[in-house]
Order: structure tokens, then C-alpha cells, then sequence
């Protein structure tokens, strides 16, 4: 049966949300969405231009540092 990721969160950033992205009329427009639906068997993608996570208030990170992510399904 189906999933969803419903939280993110980081404790590099004082905001984490899962987002989508879609153009309106040549203009990029990001929301953050409740819940990202995960259908059985099949793949979804989290990348620029789509789905997204977005850290706000990032901390400072180095340059290839790793940052962990809690990631809550339902």
C-alpha cells in the first residue's frame, strides 16, 4: 500500500520542509506541502525542479559536509 513522508527535520536547521516546486507562468513558485505520497512500487524523486526538502536558518556547514536528516513516514 501507499506511503507518505509527512516530517522532515535537521538539526542543522531551525526550519526543515517538504516541498514541491512548479512554474507559473515563467515564474518559480515553491510550497511547502503537507505530505509527499509515496505510491507502492514505485519511484519518487526528490530533486531541483520537483520535490524538495527545505532547511531554513541553515547552521554554517563546510564545504562537502554531510547533514543529517529525521525523515517521519506514515
Amino acid at each position: 500500500s501507499d506511503s507518505s513522508l509527512v516530517d522532515v527535520s535537521s538539526p542543522v536547521a531551525a526550519v526543515a520542509e517538504i516541498h514541491t516546486m512548479a512554474m507559473d507562468n515563467g515564474v518559480m513558485k515553491m510550497r511547502q506541502i503537507p505530505a509527499l505520497t509515496l505510491p507502492a512500487n514505485a519511484t519518487v524523486e526528490l530533486k531541483p525542479g520537483g520535490y524538495h526538502l527545505m532547511l531554513i536558518d541553515v547552521a554554517a556547514l563546510k564545504d562537502g559536509e554531510t547533514v543529517p536528516l529525521k525523515l517521519t513516514f506514515a
